[in-house]
């Protein structure tokens, strides 16, 4: 979904891995709301999706905020979880 200041996204990163990332960018953190100068971030759910054998992680997040603050966090936090299969 992508409404201008607003991205959600779908992540396969766990959510303690994802808290711990959003707990070192912000300046606030209530419960899975993460705010910082100008931007808020959600981690609206998360639950565990059975493919096969493997159990892989599903999070829902919400980038929020100014669209060219919304994209830099955005293209950040994709840096920072990019991963290549093998």
């Amino acid at each position: 979904m992508r409404v201008p200041g607003k991205i959600t996204i779908e992540s396969g990163v766990p959510v303690s891995e994802l808290i711990r990332y959003f707990q070192s960018i912000a300046v606030i953190q209530d419960h899975r709301r993460f705010t910082g100068q100008g931007w808020a971030i959600e981690v609206i759910s998360s639950k565990e999706v059975q493919m096969g054998a493997l159990t892989l992680p599903r999070t829902v997040l919400l980038f929020q905020g100014s669209p060219e603050t919304v994209k830099a966090l955005v293209d950040e936090f994709r840096m920072r979880f990019l991963s290549a299969g093998g």
